[in-house]
């Protein structure tokens, strides 16, 4: 409901928009973009009432489309990139249940395309080195991106130890 989305940000914003720097809301959390057009409407509706707005995704479902709706009101677009190779990315369930994954160029040219459209647009990228990508090199890509941050975070046992990777191979991936 838009009017309960709209009361929720407009009561954190009375709470948070106080302080000297403006307050800035992040939409993550599973895929966000899995929302369609609610995300889109509840982000312009964040902007507009005053939050820099700061979006985490997988890229999965950007497309030319979306990525013209929101550009304009993100302060700060991150990405979950863990590789680039297809083979990896089906290793970490970085797949649709019909296999399609993210093209990589494609990717590259919506960035570059959200760039245009709000030229103070940060970029983040996450990278979550585990057992099936320590081994890649995304020097390339990274620079492909030009991100202003770039996370590496380590993947640790949560449910198994199939994809944990130990402190040696963390560190040859951040070599």
């Amino acid at each position: 409901d838009l009017g309960a989305a709209q009361a929720l940000l407009e009561s954190l914003y009375s709470h948070f928009g106080t302080g000297v720097a403006k307050p800035r809301i992040n939409f993550a959390g599973g895929e966000p973009l899995l929302l369609g057009e609610r995300l889109v409407t509840t982000i312009e509706l964040a902007r507009t009432i005053g939050f820099d707005v700061s979006l985490i995704s997988n890229g999965s479902l950007l497309s030319e489309r979306r990525v013209s709706q929101l550009a304009p009101h993100l302060s700060l677009l991150g990405l979950s990139i863990d590789s680039v190779r297809p083979e990896v990315l089906a290793a970490i369930g970085r797949q649709s249940r019909s296999s399609c994954q993210v093209d990589f160029a494609t990717l590259v040219q919506l960035v570059a395309r959200a760039r245009r459209i709000n030229p103070l647009l940060n970029l983040k990228i996450n990278t979550v080195v585990c057992a099936a990508n320590w081994k890649d090199d995304l020097a390339d890509a990274i620079r492909d991106l030009s991100p202003r941050r770039w996370k590496l975070l380590r993947m640790l046992p949560v449910v198994s130890h199939e994809l944990e990777v130990t402190a040696a191979q963390f560190s040859a991936f951040v070599e």
